[in-house]
């Protein structure tokens, strides 16, 4: 448990570095919108959320950032799938859902080779006995000239019963 929360812990740190290489790809690169992911209707606090609630002081030291993160990683089993629900929140209030918006991208960082997802967020966990981590991240990036935003969401991959 302890070297799941370190990991997840370097994951948060070591992905806004990668903030800058991914958003590359995409549309729209300076945030301007919230984007908020829930699952099975259950929120999920991603990346973007964090960050955040660390700019208003909400976390205020690492075992809070901790806690935040395993209470938000989504269990998926191995080859299962789940859909994410993303939406779009402007800055007026106004929220909208853009999961299935052509403007909507999902990212599977890392190598692809523990989670694939389609372009209307269904996340599936692939099978394999050769694992040896368990985990995955899906980046979620809406894109148009007018609006963009992001978030990132953690899994714990766990083998089949």
């Amino acid at each position: 448990m302890k070297a799941t929360r370190c990991f997840f812990a370097i994951l948060l740190l070591w992905s806004t570095m990668v903030w800058a290489e991914t958003t590359a790809k995409y549309l729209g690169t300076e945030p301007n919108v919230e984007l908020r992911i829930s699952v099975h209707q259950r929120l999920v606090l991603g990346e973007r959320d964090m960050e955040n609630m660390e700019k208003k002081g909400l976390i205020k030291n690492e075992e809070q950032a901790t806690a935040i993160i395993n209470a938000n990683i989504v269990p998926i089993t191995m080859g299962r799938s789940l859909q994410l629900k993303v939406e779009m929140i402007e800055a007026d209030g106004t929220i909208t859902d853009i999961t299935h918006s052509p403007a909507t991208f999902y990212d599977v960082l890392g190598d692809g080779r523990d989670l694939q997802t389609n372009a209307s967020g269904l996340i599936t966990a692939i099978f394999s006995q050769e694992k040896i981590l368990l985990t995955g991240e899906v980046f979620v990036i809406y894109g148009t000239p007018e609006k963009s935003g992001y978030n990132k969401v953690f899994f714990d991959i766990k083998p089949p019963k």
